[in-house]
């Protein structure tokens, strides 16, 4: 009888463990989705800074261009 109550109790600890894991690994899974959707945010916003700053660029090299053929031709 305590051979078997033992035995049982130990597969109650396996199972618990085995759940805990199970859970742990879900957790971690989770933890890893959300950290590559960041990443990816940041990723996104980077690349829409940097489109950004090129538009500004543009813009500014667009207007010296202007400028400067108004006062070639003047």
């Amino acid at each position: 009888m305590l051979i078997r109550r033992t035995n049982s109790a130990v597969n109650v600890a396996l199972i618990e463990i085995k759940l805990k894991v199970a859970v742990n690994a879900n957790n971690n899974g989770s933890i890893n989705s959300v950290a590559n959707e960041n990443t990816l945010k940041v990723e996104q916003q980077q690349q829409q800074q940097q489109q950004l700053q090129q538009q500004q660029l543009n813009t500014n090299n667009q207007c010296i261009n202007k400028e400067l053929t108004m006062k070639a031709i003047s």
